[in-house]
Parts: C-alpha cells; structure tokens; sequence
C-alpha cells in the first residue's frame, strides 16, 4: 500500500548499582498511518534479576521463562524464579570428565596434551596427585598425561575424554523453581495473563560421570505433569544414550509421553538419533499457552568433516500432529578455505510431496578489507528459482565506523535492497531502502542509550548483556583496546563505554598511552573486568601529568 508511514520503537529502562541485583523493563510502541495496523505501546518484560556467583544462585520477580530440560517445553510467564546452576560461572565444565589419581617419587611436572597441544601443566611433589582433565570440546577425544620427574625421565599416561552438555559430572547437582501465571497476547496486550497460578520444577545430578538423572514438574489447580530423565555415557568411543517419561492429567485429558536418543561425536564424525511420542491425552505447560503437541517426533542426523573436502551432512525429521504430519530429508555441503572463502550448500525433499523440494547454494568471498564480503545465493523451491547477489561491509563490535548493504534478487520475488549504517560512540544510525515487487520502502533507524553513569549523564550505544566505562581519570584522546582489538578514544572527560562484553568472563581492556605527551605517566596499562549479566563495570586507569622543573646548576673557577 503506497503512501502508508510506520513508526516502531523498542524502549527499555534498566537500573543497576542501587542495591543488589537490576531491575528492567521493555516496551515496543508502533505508530501507523493505515487504520488495519496495531498501534499503540505495549509493555514487553519487566523483571527484577539477582546473581549470587558463589552460591551458584539465580533469583528473577517478574517476567521470563518457565525452568525445562531438553525434553520438556518452556513458556512465558510472570513470577518468581529461583535457580542453582552454573550460568554465573561459564568457564567451569560440568561435563562428564576424566580424573586421573597417581603418585610419583620424586618431584615431578605433569602436563596434559590433547590433539598434541599443552593445555595444562603443574608442578607437584612426591606424594599421590590428582589431576582433574575437564574436555574443553565436545565429544569424544584421546588425551595424554606426561609425568616428568627432576632426572628427565618420562612416563606418559593415556586417558579418554568425554564433553557434553547432556551429562553432570561426578556429584553436580542443578535445579530450577518457577512459581506465576502464564503469558499470554505477547507484544499484544500489556498485562495479559491466564488466572491460574502454575508451579514448575527441575532437577539433574550426576550420580557419577557415567549417569545423570533429572526430573521436572509442573502443577497447577488443572494441570499435572511429572516425568523423569536419563543420560548416560557408553562410552567415549560410542557416545551417549538418553530416555525420558513423564505422565499428565490436563482438565479432562491424562496421557503420558516418551523419548530416546543416541549420539555421539568427535572431532570427524557427528551422528544423533532421536524419537519421542505421546497420546493423545498428554498435555504440559505449553497447553495452557494454547501450543500444539507433537504426538510423535523422530530424527536421525549423520556428518562427516574433512580438512580437504569439507563437512557432509545428512538429516532425516518427521513430526505428526493431531491434525497433520510433516517429513523431511535433508543433505549438505559446506567447506571454509584458508582465505575466508566459504561455500555451503543443501537440497531438502518434503516426502510424500514431490513437488515440494529446496535447494540452496550460497557463496562467500572476501573482499577489499577485512569485514567486506560478496555473497551470492541461489536458492530454488517449488515456487520457482531465484539469485541474491549481496555486498556487505560489516560493522565491527565497538568500533567507530561505516557498513553498507547492497542486495538485489532476481526470479521469483524480485527486490533491491539498499541500507547504509554508521556507528559512533553514542547511537548506531541506519538509512535504507527497499523494493519489492512494485512496492517501494524507505525507512530510517537509530539505536542507543541514555543513563545516569557515575554522576555524570551519557548516551552511548545500546548497553546489551554485559558492558564497561573506561576512565583515563579526565584525561581525552587515549587509545583504548578490547581483547587487543582497537575500539576507540576517551572522549573529552576522559571517558569510553564498551558495549557487549561477556558476562562472567575475563574481558581484556588495554590502553595505549604512548600517543600522549611526553609529561604523562600511566602507572598500569591493563585491566580485567569480569562483568555481571545485565551490568556493568569500570576500568580505572590513573593517568597523570607530571611537572618537571630543569635546574642547570654552574660552579664558579
């Protein structure tokens, strides 16, 4: 419809520092010159979020998810959730991991290899020692621990390792409680919930690093649903099996439900199997949101990666409803060239529909720069063919600059894309247009934040989940770097926000003094923030200025 305007804002307001934890809250507003359109502000999430990183503890009042596993259904709701699992502490693994108990009679070093390389090493004394091998990969893989005593002399132990997610370690234990009311009318209605109040519980613990066991459930005033989990490690070189269970009465309806699943994987090969079926009876959290459930799921997924030729994958997905079924083969190639070139392609067949078959190519091609990329994309279905030929300078995460996009397809759909993009220290801004068919759009866009920093008021790019202040103590125009990466200057007082850090990790911040003059002393370069989810920390640097004085001193004959 031409001559039609669209206003859309996402707005969020968010506290930290004022007390434990941070408060935040969303809205979407859209404004429309068309009366078929849905105007008007509405409220999106609004919660309040505390962390307690050594007790493993996760507290959340208001809007979110209800806890799940990997066979059960998660919903938006409104409450009170309270966990104990490791999301404040990302670096630990709570893999499945191999330790290895030895003794030694002479002072020794041990060093564990894996694929050859050193990833750890340690000194110990003579005595027994005990050596904790988590995988830092998935699957299946060949270690080695090499003990050498003072005198040089080498022995070499052979271990095998095993890292998924599926598993606990020895003695781990997580757990999960959801206590509100369950969304509904999302991005519709503000304040829109079913009545009644629903409770939702998990557990997993690792009885030891073989076997892992979980539970879930969740009760209300017309719904219960309990059910139990099993994962379990063959082992490293036949990889893990999974069952679940779980029974439920909904209103007038019972049923029960259940699953299976094999997979295993290193570093070539990648296989999966999955089923999993319900009567028709059987009804979970996602009924009261008014979802469909799957009476029957089954998958099988095989790949096999080569440095010369790339990765092959094969997939085969079938789904049945109530009221329909659908089925999918699925093959593909992809393969990465040492100089940023990738190709990737797939053909997926939807069975008992001849006529229904895609097929996708696309390739990718670095170009002038860095962050410059041709891509050409054909992708062909049962509407008809079509070619996308895409040029694209990529922004770089907090760094000043300029990207672009320009695309046009040709065949079925026919569009022209144009959009050009700026990023500065304060907002990112956007200007674009669109052709489709016979339609023409253009459109404008800008992204930031305001906030109370410290005492001082700034705006700055959108915070995202983690972020940091630079301050040089006042003193401008100082090179700032992020993981060694450079990211911008101070600004006139001295200051530089960092946007998108991660969370719980160490985050490498360095300044480069060098460029200042000569009468300015900096006594440390670097930092180490390990910000929180949702805030943020600062990196103060003392810089100063000195104040030399010359004294030429002349004895008289």
């Amino acid at each position: 419809e031409d001559g039609v305007q669209e206003t859309s804002a996402y707005s969020e307001f968010r506290t930290f520092g004022v007390g434990p934890g941070f408060f935040s809250t969303s809205f979407n507003t859209q404004e429309s010159s068309s009366n078929e359109a849905q105007t008007g502000t509405h409220r999106l999430m609004s919660s309040w979020n505390y962390e307690n990183v050594d007790k493993l503890l996760t507290l959340r009042i208001g809007d979110g998810f209800t806890s799940s596993q990997s066979w059960t259904n998660s919903v938006r709701f409104g409450g009170v959730s309270l966990a104990h699992n490791y999301s404040t502490q990302p670096t630990f693994n709570t893999s499945s991991q191999d330790i290895l108990t030895d003794s030694v009679t002479l002072p020794s070093t041990v060093d564990l290899y894996v694929r050859g390389i050193r990833t750890s090493s340690q000194k110990i004394q003579p005595g027994q020692f005990t050596l904790n091998t988590a995988p830092i990969f998935t699957g299946s893989e060949g270690a080695q621990v090499v003990i050498t005593d003072v005198n040089g002399k080498q022995r070499v132990v052979d271990l095998n390792l095993y890292g998924t997610n599926q598993l606990l370690s020895d003695g781990l234990t997580t757990w999960g409680m959801s206590l509100g009311w369950v969304r509904e009318d999302y991005t519709y209605r503000s304040f829109a919930y079913d009545p009644q109040l629903v409770g939702v519980g998990d557990w997993r613990h690792g009885l030891n690093d073989s076997t892992t066991i979980g539970m879930h459930t969740e009760q209300s005033g017309s719904l219960h649903n309990q059910g139990i989990g099993w994962d379990y490690l063959l082992s490293p070189s036949l990889g893990t099996l999974h069952a679940n269970a779980a029974t439920s009465r909904y209103q007038a309806n019972s049923g029960n439900q259940w699953g299976s699943g094999w997979q295993w994987n290193n570093q070539i090969f990648n296989f999966s199997l999955s089923h999993s079926q319900a009567t028709r009876g059987f009804r979970d959290i996602s009924s009261i949101a008014d979802n469909d459930i799957a009476t029957r799921e089954d998958s099988a997924f095989a790949s096999v990666s080569f440095d010369m030729t790339g990765t092959f994958g094969a997939s085969w997905v079938s789904q049945t409803f109530p009221e329909y079924a659908e089925r999918y083969l699925g093959l593909s190639w992809s393969k990465s060239f040492d100089n940023q070139i990738n190709i990737s392609s797939s053909i997926t067949q939807a069975l008992g529909d001849d006529h229904n078959t895609t097929v996708y190519v696309t390739f990718s091609i670095p170009l002038f720069r860095h962050q410059d990329y041709l891509s050409i994309q054909d992708n062909h279905d049962k509407d008809g063919n079509s070619v996308q030929a895409n040029l694209t300078r990529s922004l770089e995460s907090n760094k000043p600059g300029w990207g672009w996009n320009l695309s046009a397809q040709q065949g079925k759909n026919r569009s022209i894309h144009a959009s050009l993009q700026r990023r500065n220290t304060w907002s990112d801004l956007a200007l674009g247009y669109n052709r489709d068919e016979q339609q023409n759009n253009y459109y404008g866009s800008m992204t930031g934040a305001v906030g109370l920093f410290m005492g001082h008021f700034y705006a700055t790019r959108e915070l995202g989940s983690a972020f940091a202040l630079v301050d040089t103590a006042k003193v401008p125009n100082v090179p700032v770097y992020l993981e060694h990466r450079p990211v911008g200057h101070t600004d006139s007082n001295g200051m530089l926000f960092l946007n998108n850090l991660n969370p719980y990790q160490a985050n490498h911040i360095d300044i480069d003094p060098l460029s200042l003059d000569e009468d300015y002393r900096a006594p440390y370069t670097n930092e180490i923030l390990i910000p929180q989810t949702g805030r943020g920390a600062v990196a103060n640097f003392n810089i100063y200025r000195t104040h030399a004085v010359l004294l030429t001193v002349t004895m008289r004959d």
